[in-house]
């Protein structure tokens, strides 16, 4: 994640995910299909920040969540071009043969990304004694599935955002192309869509004077997002609520606070990859 005046090489998307039914909100939402992180927004403000600076930006504004959330899964479609030899193309006709130019067939589609759950746990959250640890989780079995004991600061959060970043790691050692991170954690969805920008502009400092805590963090995996090959999605899904994905995260994010730290605070973390 860059600034906005900075090219981005492959923006970060988010897109939000309900298990649960609800009735259609009638207030402004703001969707963004491309830009700096993609998804909907509930004011403009968070939209604004996605867009300005960014090349061929698209967003638009909704009375409806499902409508926004439709505009920014809908895949883009590009122009049919016909085949038929009955129909004559009108297209220009082209200066090196005097012939009719012949338009370019569709591309391919991309390959979807691949799914990756990930989670932090923390035990004694807030405590001398806490124990933190990261989950990252691919599928049952899975040779990348990952139980660790979480180095840095020892809180939920932290390890939230390490897991993630865990992840993208793994997928670019990997040389996975697309993938998209699912996670539990609106406060790490809310860092890099709404409070990131904020924050850089105010020299890391929050609306009370007090500093950002998890500023390491944030702008460690927001350096790791900007220089990726790995097209990277972010994907918000609700915790503890029966999703198979999510509780496999978060056993092996609990497996890893269990797991000796080494080297002191500062030091590798304990705990291996799970298969």
């Amino acid at each position: 994640i860059r600034s906005a005046v900075t090219a981005v090489r492959h923006p970060t998307s988010l897109i939000l995910l309900s298990t649960a039914p609800a009735p259609p909100c009638r207030m402004p939402f703001y969707a963004v299909k491309r830009g700096l992180v993609t998804g909907v927004f509930n004011t403009w403000l968070e939209c604004q920040a996605q867009v300005v600076g960014f090349p061929g930006a698209r967003y638009k504004k909704f009375s409806t969540v499902e409508e926004a959330q439709m505009f920014v899964s809908a895949p883009h479609t590009p122009p049919r071009v016909s085949t038929g030899a009955s129909k004559k193309s009108k297209g220009p006709p082209s200066l090196a043969t005097g012939t009719k130019r012949k338009r370019s067939p569709t591309p391919p589609p991309a390959n979807p990304p691949l799914i990756v759950y990930t989670d932090g746990a923390c035990h004694s959250n807030g405590r001398d004694n806490s124990r933190a640890g990261i989950g990252v989780y691919f599928g049952d079995g899975h040779p990348w599935n990952v139980a660790e004991r979480h180095p840095g600061r020892q809180t939920n959060n932290a390890a939230e955002i390490a897991a993630a970043k865990r992840a993208v790691e793994i997928a670019e050692r990997e040389g996975v192309e697309a993938l998209e991170v699912r996670t539990d954690s609106q406060f790490l969805i809310s860092c890099l869509t709404a409070w990131l920008p904020k924050w850089r502009r105010n020299g890391w400092r929050l609306s009370d004077g007090g500093t950002v805590r998890v500023r390491q963090e944030i702008e460690s995996l927001a350096d790791l997002l900007d220089s990726t090959r790995v097209r990277v999605n972010f994907r918000h899904v609700r915790g503890h609520s029966g999703n198979h994905g999510n509780e496999m995260a978060d056993r092996l994010a609990n497996q890893g606070a269990d797991a000796p730290l080494l080297g002191g605070s500062g030091g590798s973390s304990g705990g291996v990859s799970v298969a």
